[in-house]
């Protein structure tokens, strides 16, 4: 008799084509692969409508990232923290303890803590969460109306055409899709999907200090609107170029920081103003 579903381990393949279906039979048979309820799954468990599947990480050297995230707002909704540079907001890839969310989690006591928000594991800055499920999409709703204001700081390489007020309120438009390698983004011909306005603050020793505001939130979005202008982030190893993986380099940071998120709070009718209390280092 024909199976009404495909097998789990089926779906899994198909899913994340990256990882061998034997290596979803070993973790399946390690038992690292649950149902929501705890159930664990075997090699023969059908993948029937909306189930939640649950997998249990491991990884045999985790990089331990050696700074401290600081929280800056907490009531019964939300929590504002302000991220360090290299620190994951999600579990991804290598890091499956050291990422924000974890600490967040082992620190507040609070498992339905989700973030509303995202940025770059590089980049430095404000970050806010979700600490309450049944008010959670109000303020994932504020991030999908484009009614937050956020600004960023980044420090570039001076390789410009643009000259005195021309960097003054400037719009970059493009369109953003994903790009090969998948883990990187591209510009391509095509409908727009990504706006930033950028300031230039200040420039010396061939560096520029830019105030940025996207207004809209695609990924690696200011990295690639700033290299397009031939304005590479200091320390960007994906932008404009490439560059071969390595450990990362706690000396050398991304330049890029995620400094103000200023909403209307639709709960509490309060206005919020977070601000990272960090300096974005500086070699001007």
């Amino acid at each position: 008799m024909e199976k009404p579903y495909p097998l789990i381990v089926d779906f899994l393949t198909t899913r994340f084509p990256r990882i061998s279906r034997q290596q979803w039979i070993d973790r399946i048979n390690g038992g690292l692969v649950f149902f929501e309820n705890g159930k664990k799954i075997t090699t023969e468990s059908l993948c029937s409508p909306l189930t939640i599947l649950l997998y249990y990480r491991t990884a045999d050297k985790e990089i331990s990232i050696p700074f401290k995230e600081k929280i800056i707002y907490m009531d019964d909704n939300i929590l504002a923290v302000n991220k360090p540079h290299f620190l994951p907001v999600m579990p991804a890839g290598k890091y499956i303890n050291e990422n924000l969310l974890t600490r967040l989690k082992d620190k507040t006591g609070n498992n339905d803590i989700v973030p509303v928000n995202r940025i770059d594991r590089e980049t430095s800055g404000i970050v806010l969460f979700s600490l309450n499920k049944r008010t959670r999409g109000l303020y994932q709703s504020l991030f999908m109306k484009a009614k937050v204001k956020k600004t960023y700081y980044a420090i570039t390489e001076s390789n410009i055409d643009y000259k005195g007020e021309a960097l003054n309120n400037h719009l970059i438009e493009s369109r953003i899709v994903a790009g090969d390698p998948w883990f990187t983004m591209k510009q391509e011909k095509g409908i727009i999907n990504a706006r930033t306005i950028i300031n230039k603050i200040t420039e010396k020793n061939d560096r520029i200090l830019f105030k940025i505001r996207p207004l809209t939130g695609k990924k690696h979005q200011i990295r690639i609107h700033l290299s397009s202008i031939r304005c590479k982030i200091i320390n960007d190893r994906l932008y404009p170029r490439l560059l071969p993986e390595q450990s990362p380099d706690f000396k050398h940071p991304l330049l890029l920081q995620s400094k103000i998120l200023k909403f209307f709070d639709p709960v509490t009718g309060k206005n919020h103003e977070f601000v990272s209390p960090d300096q974005l280092r500086i070699f001007l």
